[in-house]
């Protein structure tokens, strides 16, 4: 990850999601409005893009399924 310094004018896409980091150095997302504006109440210093998301194949579907909780009351017999 690259990191963008709002002090050389670079800015993302507007309406994109980004990961910032504050004066305060909170890490966090946003989404930049235009106009040299993100949707934080916090300073940001600087920003950079989300990563790729893994590929599809790449994830295990056993492991997915495992993950998922049941809901609701379990049936009486």
């Amino acid at each position: 990850m690259e990191w963008n310094y709002i002090s050389d004018n670079k800015y993302p896409d507007q309406f994109e999601e980004v990961i910032i980091c504050s004066n305060l150095g909170r890490v966090k997302a946003a989404t930049y409005m235009g106009n040299h504006k993100f949707n934080t109440f916090f300073d940001v210093v600087c920003w950079t893009s989300f990563p790729e998301a893994p590929i599809k194949s790449d994830i295990n579907t056993s492991e997915v399924k495992m993950a998922q909780k049941k809901r609701g009351r379990p049936k009486k017999n």
